[in-house]
């Protein structure tokens, strides 16, 4: 985390949208792994700043479930359990209205 706003707007901008045409998009999995690598270092406060366009898959209704995915994808339960075990904090939100993605997790 920074306190320039400066830099975090321009890191902002510099994001590009990819138009994938591939909802949902696979955030359970990618808060999984993000938690379960090398992600953040030690003796810091990890959080993870999360902008959607899209619902996900395995959310927490548990609906868009993966099909003949392998390896088998996490869950929302097995997410939300490994962010609570390191103490992950969520920052974000969905850019659209349609489909918002419930914050803030975990829960």
């Amino acid at each position: 985390m920074t306190p320039d706003v400066a830099a975090v707007q321009a890191g902002v901008n510099a994001l590009s949208l990819g138009n994938g045409n591939d909802v949902p998009e696979s955030l359970v999995e990618a808060l999984y792994r993000s938690v379960n690598g090398t992600c953040f270092r030690e003796m810091t406060h990890p959080i993870i700043v999360v902008i959607t366009d899209a619902e996900s898959h395995n959310g927490p209704s548990g609906a868009n479930a993966y099909s003949g995915v392998s390896p088998t994808p996490r869950t929302y339960a097995e997410t939300t359990a490994a962010l609570n075990a390191r103490e992950v904090k969520i920052v974000g939100g969905s850019v659209s209205v349609s489909l918002p993605f419930p914050f803030p997790i975990p829960g």
